[in-house]
């Protein structure tokens, strides 16, 4: 442990010199990740994760071609094994408006012995003195949000999807812009050898959420429900303020579009049954202010 807390002061120390606050998205089809995963060599220097195309017998193609992050991309996982690799997220500055939540998505399959073999996620609000297992974790049980039909042990043919929500502010976790997030992914096998291919990660993406950002003061207010949404999402927005033509605009955590709803009444609908699960965002914006806002959809 005081080696690996060691590394992570040590890379700490490198990346605020080196690497930018806003981290994004990363499918490692290019070397954006370099400056934010690090493999942990110290506890481990027969570390098993590597980034390539992956050609295992049920780990044959990354989602995002050609290249994913994997429990090594030919070979079935050893016995006895402990690998880790960690993220690193310097928080960023946030705009006008309250920081409301910071999070990670990713997509995964999972192909281990049941609950024998299995992964493990993480993270630290501290340098790595102190790690917190979401799935374990009591103290700030109501501070973490994260999506229930998931499972990191056992075998699944289909890609899975995960996230991971933190409450940033002072009664929580008191993170500050500039802070450091570091995020942990440990897989860890028992005795028995399995031949089989491990954990496969793609897609990783780390976000922030700012809600109720206003250019001017306003009184006005836009709510979703039900949030998560499986089917639909409606939309009520209470302002005095409303102009012709205002429309609610929802984008997914990449920044792109996904659909822009005129707002003709108090009341608006998205029909979300063709939308992927995950995390969207919406903002009305009329005249001189705006309001954003989080949903989940799930299926």
């Amino acid at each position: 442990m005081k080696k690996l807390y060691l590394l992570m002061i040590l890379l700490s120390s490198f990346l605020l010199n080196h690497a930018q606050s806003d981290w994004g998205s990363v499918n490692f089809d290019d070397s954006t990740w370099v400056n934010f995963i690090f493999f942990d060599t110290v506890s481990n220097p027969e570390n098993i994760w590597q980034i390539g195309s992956p050609g295992k017998a049920n780990f044959d193609e990354a989602l995002s071609l050609p290249n994913a992050i994997v429990t090594d991309t030919i070979n079935p996982y050893p016995v006895n094994d402990t690998s880790t690799f960690l993220i690193r997220y310097i928080t960023p500055d946030p705009p006008l408006g309250d920081w409301e939540e910071t999070g990670c998505n990713f997509v995964y399959k999972i192909d281990a012995d049941l609950n024998d073999d299995f992964g493990r996620m993480e993270f630290s609000t501290d340098q790595g003195e102190t790690w917190i297992d979401y799935l374990t974790d009591t103290l700030y049980n109501y501070c973490i949000t994260f999506n229930n039909s998931f499972s990191f042990t056992g075998s699944s043919s289909q890609w899975q999807y995960f996230y991971l929500v933190l409450n940033p502010q002072s009664y929580c976790f008191d993170l500050q812009p500039g802070d450091t997030l570091w995020y942990r992914f440990t897989f860890i096998s028992d005795e028995n050898y399995s031949g089989k291919d491990g954990w496969m990660i793609d897609n990783i993406q780390l976000w922030d959420v700012y809600e109720g950002l206003e250019y001017n003061k306003t009184n006005s207010v836009i709510k979703a429900f039900p949030n998560p949404a499986k089917d639909y999402v409606e939309f009520k927005v209470q302002s005095s303020e409303l102009e012709v033509g205002s429309e609610i605009r929802v984008k997914n955590v990449m920044g792109e579009k996904v659909t822009r709803l005129p707002v003709k009444s108090e009341r608006t609908v998205w029909d979300c049954r063709d939308a992927k699960e995950g995390i969207y965002f919406y903002s009305i914006q009329s005249g001189e202010w705006r309001l954003n806002g989080k949903i989940i959809v799930t299926h």
